[in-house]
């Protein structure tokens, strides 16, 4: 096999030798130039490429961690800042107040946090066994024994 390369190759050379050899040697430089620009070409857009996928790639993944974060219901490290931020203030508000307006006594009182209204509420209130089990009994449609309905 290694021969049968061989013979091609001298048979390309000596269609080409009737050009002349620096014509061959400027053909087979230029072919080369060719190829190595359109290849420096495809490298290039290759790495472009690689690099924009890489920054796609990493948004979606911030984007998936922070959906699950809210989801989860962990707080933040912004919510964090504020909670310590009104936690200080409070503070100061306390040591102002118990130093300059009488002591102790008047710090406990405006101390006191105030109610904003946000409470959380999870909007189920607790029953009782019973109610649970009024609620099935009307869901399914049986309702109360005869004996506890009166005549009927």
């Amino acid at each position: 096999m290694l021969d049968d390369m061989r013979k091609y190759v001298r048979l390309g050379l000596e269609a080409l030798s009737s050009q002349g050899p620096e014509d061959v040697a400027d053909a087979v430089r230029s072919r080369a130039r060719g190829m190595a620009e359109q290849l420096s070409t495809l490298a290039a857009g290759f790495l472009e490429w690689s690099a924009e996928a890489r920054a796609s790639l990493l948004q979606e993944l911030k984007d998936l961690v922070t959906r699950q974060v809210e989801e989860m219901g962990v707080a933040t490290k912004k919510d964090l800042d504020g909670l310590t931020a009104r936690l200080e203030r409070l503070e100061s508000r306390l040591q102002t107040g118990a130093t300059t307006s009488g002591g102790a006594a008047r710090a406990r009182t405006t101390g006191r946090a105030r109610t904003t209204g946000r409470a959380r509420t999870t909007g189920r209130a607790k029953t009782t066994g019973r109610a649970k089990t009024t609620a099935r009994a009307k869901a399914t449609g049986r309702g109360r024994s005869r004996v506890s309905r009166g005549p009927g």
